[in-house]
């Protein structure tokens, strides 16, 4: 009788052995299992895949190019087909300001997010009228930069009592002839320095190179039309005390209307 009791015993604790064994086993798959699908969800959420939502073609690049002159938009396509940039460059006096928040900086970071490495843009500025910007040669340097376009601020303001309407023009045409002679895909852009308020002969020159650039078929930035108008003097909030160049403010206007016209939306 005791040994059959032992024997119960013995096979008791053999099946509980079992059981315990095929539980633990058990166990161990799943939370195994749980792991190995914990990891890739783990992975997806921190590092999904790479995509390039503002790649463009280059379709694209020349809509975005559709208020530009239209030589401008065939040499773009030529340098698009060439895989190059295509190279801006403005150029003019002072009032350009060439600090961080001038407006060739600003236009200079949109035209970068909108057009990537298909455009370059490069900015040069003179404290010269236009005599003696010629007397000096300064425009070899931007011939030297071989640019497509060219977008000019004329010294205009600069000329203002210093040189006669008639030969500020003439200066002008003297200047686009030579960079033009050395390359001759680059297109000049004509614009207007700012305005001032309450001027009187200043504005008449203005009008008289809008006459001039419509005269000879160049391109010409009126971004006068952005600002306030130059009797009213909530003008004045958008140029430095001596009214020499623009404040923040104007720099941020100007700045507005040259993106509207080199990134088409």
């Amino acid at each position: 009788m005791k040994a059959i009791f032992t024997t119960i015993l013995a096979i008791c604790c053999a099946i509980i052995l079992i059981m315990g064994q095929i539980y633990w086993n058990e166990k161990t798959t799943v939370s195994g299992n749980n792991q190995a699908r914990a990891v890739p969800s783990r992975v997806e959420e921190t590092a999904p895949p790479v995509t390039n939502k503002t790649k463009r073609s280059d379709s694209d690049y020349l809509n975005l190019a559709g208020n530009w002159p239209e030589s401008s938009q065939e040499r773009f396509k030529t340098t698009l087909a060439e895989k190059q940039p295509f190279k801006i460059v403005f150029a003019g006096s002072e009032a350009l300001s060439l600090e961080d928040n001038g407006w060739p900086i600003l236009v200079k970071e949109k035209i970068e997010a909108a057009y990537g490495k298909t455009v370059t843009v490069y900015s040069i500025q003179y404290g010269l009228n236009s005599i003696d910007f010629i007397n000096q040669e300064s425009q070899a340097e931007i011939v030297a930069e071989k640019a497509d376009m060219v977008i000019f601020e004329p010294f205009t303001l600069l000329d203002n009592g210093v040189v006669e309407l008639s030969q500020s023009l003439q200066n002008i045409s003297t200047i686009i002839a030579d960079i033009q002679a050395a390359n001759e895909h680059t297109v000049i852009v004509l614009q207007p320095p700012h305005p001032l308020y309450a001027a009187r002969y200043y504005p008449v020159q203005v009008e008289e190179l809008k006459k001039y650039a419509a005269q000879n078929g160049i391109t010409y930035l009126d971004h006068w039309t952005a600002w306030p108008d130059q009797q009213n003097e909530e003008l004045k909030r958008y140029l430095s005390e001596d009214q020499s160049r623009p404040n923040e403010k104007g720099h941020e206007v100007w700045a507005g209307f040259i993106e509207d016209f080199l990134i088409k939306n």
